[in-house]
């Protein structure tokens, strides 16, 4: 199953922000129809927060890598004590 995305329409919407159309396949179209009324929203509602979830994973990896480096340097000396 590959995912399409066609930019259809490039016009400033009510709301100031972009309208763009995705392509989904018949099978995402029917597991996102079932998702939004499972949790008793719209698709229109799911398909934006989708998008900011996946803008926003690399800063949120980023962070994980930050603070990662930030606790092996913390910790440096009792895990080489540990090590030994």
């Amino acid at each position: 199953m590959s995912r399409k995305w066609c930019r259809r329409d490039t016009t400033t919407s009510y709301d100031g922000g972009m309208t763009e159309t995705p392509r989904l396949t018949d099978e995402q179209t029917e597991a996102l129809r079932e998702r939004a009324e499972l949790e008793g929203r719209s698709m229109r509602q799911i398909v934006p927060a989708a998008v900011d979830e996946y803008l926003s994973r690399p800063a949120a990896d980023e962070e994980v890598r930050r603070l990662g480096a930030k606790s092996r340097e913390r910790w440096r000396p009792v895990l080489d004590r540990l090590g030994e």
